[in-house]
C-alpha cells in the first residue's frame, strides 16, 4: 500500500486526441500507480493546467486537432506558472520538426507500453536526482560556504564595533574642545593631531570592513548562479565566467587538497543555462577535489581548462592527480546512485545529473582515467550560433547633474533609508514601506510624473512588486513605466519570467552605490530631456 501510495502522488496529464488511444494507455498507467488526467488537446490541457494542480509529466502527442503539440508548447513556456513542468513528447510523426520539440524526451509511436513506462520514469526521475543532486552538493558546500563567508565577516563586524565604540568618545571630546573654545568662536583652533589620527583610523577600518563586504557580495553572487538551476531558460554564455563562479564556491574543498591551475583558451559562447552549466562545473570540480586526500596540497593538482575542439566546439577539461577510477567502475560512472566514494560520502547523482545536462545541451561528457594517477572529465558542448564573445564598454559619460523626485518602496525600512541615504541631498525622496501603501499613494495622482523614478522591491509580503507594476500598468501606464525594481534574488519561476518580460531595469541587492546613482540619474535626465 505504501508503494501504490507514493506512485499515486505522481500525476500525469496525458495529452491525445485519439480517445481510444488515451482511455486505453490511461487505464494501463492507472493500474501501475498513476494519477492520470487525460486531454483530447492542447486548448483542454492548458484549461486543466491554469486550474489543477501541476502534474509530474505531460505526455503529449503532438499531431492534434484545435491546438497541436508544438503550439501547446509555445503557450506553455509563456506562462511562468507551468513552464518548468517536464514533456514527454509522444508521436507518429518522426521528421526532425517532431523530433527536435523543446521536451525531455522523445517517444516515436507505435511504441511498446513498458518503453512507455521506462520513459516516463526516466523523465521524473532526472527532475527529482537534478533536485537532490543540488541539495546534496550544497549540503557538502555549506561548511565551505560559511568558511569563506565568515573570514570576511570577522572583521567587518570587528570593525563596525571598534568604530561604534571610537566615535562616541571622539565626538564627547569634540563638544569639549568646542565649550573651552573662546565664547566668540565656539570651535577650536584647529583639531588636534591626536584626534586626527584616529579619524584617520576610523576612515581605514571602513574600508576595510567595505573590502570585507565586497568579497561577502561576491560570494553571495557566485551562490546565487549555482541556485539558479532549477530554472530552464537558457542564455548565451561564457564558460569561463560559469566555471570562475563554480571554482570560487568550492574554493575551501580544494584548497585543502590540491592546487588550482587554470588554462583558459578563447572559446566562444554556448546556448545554456548558467545555473545547470554551474552545477555541472561544480560536480567535478568537487570530484576531483575529493579523489585527492587532505593535507597535501602543494604535491596534487586540479587543472581547470577550456579549449576549442577540432570542429569549432567547446571543450571543457577538469583534470586532478588523485587516486582514478578502477576500469571495472568507468562504464558505470555515469548511471544513478552509482558512487566510487565511500558509504556515507556520495550520492551516486552528481554524475549522472551531469550526463542528463551536458546531454540536454546538445553536448557530450566523457571520462579518461587512471588507477593512482588521476583522471579527466571532459564536456563538449556546441557553440552558439554566430556569437562571439563581446567586450562590455566602460561607462564613460559622466553622471548627468539632474535633480529628480524618487519613491522608494521596500518591507525593510533599513534597507529603504540605506537607499535613500545614497542619493545624499541630490535628490526628493519618499520612502513607504509595503506594496499597498505605495499603490494608494500613486492611485491618487494623476498619471503624470509626480515621481520621476519608482524604486520598487520585487518580492514584498502584502503586495509584491510584480503585482504593483500589474495594477499600475492597468491604470497609470506611464507611472508603471518609471518603475526600477530591486531584489535580493528572483528564487521563482514566476519572479525570473516577470524580470524578463518586462522593460523595467532591475538591480540586485546588495547594491552598488556608484552603479544605482549612475542608473537614476541616466533615467531622470532622459525623461526630463524627452
Amino acid at each position: 500500500m505504501q508503494v501504490q501510495a507514493a506512485l499515486g502522488e505522481r500525476r500525469l496529464l496525458l495529452v491525445e486526441d485519439d480517445g481510444e488511444l488515451r482511455s486505453s494507455l490511461a487505464e494501463l498507467l492507472r493500474s501501475d500507480g498513476y494519477d492520470v488526467v487525460g486531454a483530447a488537446n492542447g486548448s483542454e490541457a492548458l484549461e486543466y493546467l491554469r486550474q489543477a494542480p501541476a502534474p509530474d509529466l505531460i505526455l503529449l502527442d503532438l499531431m492534434m486537432p484545435v491546438k497541436d503539440g508544438w503550439q501547446f508548447r509555445i503557450e506553455q513556456k509563456r506562462d511562468p506558472n507551468i513552464s518548468s513542468i517536464p514533456v514527454l513528447a509522444i508521436s507518429a510523426d518522426d521528421t526532425p520538426k517532431a523530433v527536435a520539440i523543446d521536451a525531455e524526451m522523445y517517444l516515436k509511436k507505435p511504441f511498446q507500453y513498458t518503453a512507455l513506462l521506462d520513459a516516463i520514469r526516466r523523465v521524473i526521475d532526472t527532475k527529482r536526482l537534478t533536485h537532490l543532486d543540488r541539495m546534496a552538493s550544497l549540503g557538502t558546500l555549506a561548511a565551505g560556504i560559511a568558511h569563506e563567508i565568515n573570514n570576511p565577516l570577522t572583521y567587518v563586524i570587528a570593525n563596525l564595533e571598534l568604530i561604534e565604540e571610537e566615535l562616541p568618545r571622539l565626538i564627547q571630546e569634540y563638544t569639549i574642545a568646542v565649550q573651552r573654545a573662546p565664547a566668540s568662536s565656539r570651535t577650536p583652533d584647529r583639531p588636534t593631531t591626536t584626534v586626527v589620527a584616529r579619524l584617520n583610523e576610523i576612515s581605514a577600518r571602513l574600508r576595510d570592513a567595505l573590502d570585507g563586504s565586497e568579497r561577502i557580495r561576491g560570494i553571495v553572487l557566485n551562490v546565487k548562479t549555482f541556485s539558479r538551476a532549477s530554472d530552464d531558460h537558457r542564455a548565451y554564455v561564457d564558460v569561463r565566467s560559469v566555471l570562475d563562479s563554480s571554482i570560487k564556491v568550492v574554493t575551501s574543498e580544494i584548497r585543502q587538497r590540491a592546487r588550482l591551475v587554470k588554462e583558459y583558451d578563447h572559446v566562444p559562447l554556448v546556448l545554456a543555462n548558467p545555473g545547470q552549466l554551474g552545477q555541472v562545473f561544480l560536480n567535478l570540480l568537487l570530484n576531483a577535489a575529493h579523489a585527492i586526500e587532505k593535507d597535501e596540497p602543494d604535491a596534487n593538482i586540479i587543472r581547470v581548462a577550456t579549449k576549442m575542439g577540432s570542429s569549432g566546439e567547446v571543450v571543457i577539461e577538469v583534470s586532478d592527480t588523485g587516486k582514478g577510477i578502477p576500469p571495472e567502475a568507468q562504464p558505470r560512472i555515469f548511471d544513478p546512485f552509482f558512487t566510487t566514494k565511500p558509504i556515507g560520502v556520495g550520492t551516486g547523482l552528481g554524475l549522472s545529473v551531469c550526463h542528463g545536462i551536458v546531454r540536454s545541451l546538445g553536448g557530450s561528457i566523457t571520462v579518461e582515467s587512471e588507477s593512482l594517477r588521476g583522471s579527466t572529465f571532459r564536456v563538449v558542448l556546441p557553440a552558439a550560433p554566430e556569437h562571439t564573445l563581446s567586450t562590455p564598454q566602460p561607462f564613460a559619460s559622466p553622471i548627468p547633474q539632474v535633480r529628480g523626485r524618487i519613491l522608494i518602496i521596500d518591507d525593510e525600512p533599513k534597507v529603504a533609508e540605506a537607499v535613500r541615504d545614497m542619493f545624499g541631498i541630490g535628490h526628493e525622496t519618499k520612502i513607504v514601506t509595503s506594496g499597498g501603501e505605495a499603490l494608494a499613494l500613486l492611485m491618487q495622482e494623476p498619471d503624470d510624473k509626480h515621481f520621476d523614478i519608482i524604486l520598487c522591491d520585487l518580492h514584498m509580503p502584502d503586495i509584491s512588486g510584480m503585482e504593483l507594476h500589474s495594477k499600475l500598468n492597468e491604470n497609470r501606464p506611464a507611472t508603471a513605466e518609471r518603475m526600477i525594481f530591486m531584489t535580493g534574488g528572483t528564487f521563482t519561476e514566476r519572479s525570473r519570467e516577470f524580470v524578463r518580460r518586462v522593460s523595467n531595469p532591475c538591480i540586485d541587492k546588495p547594491i552598488e552605490t556608484q552603479r544605482l546613482r549612475e542608473l537614476v540619474a541616466t533615467t531622470i535626465a532622459s525623461r526630463q530631456s524627452g
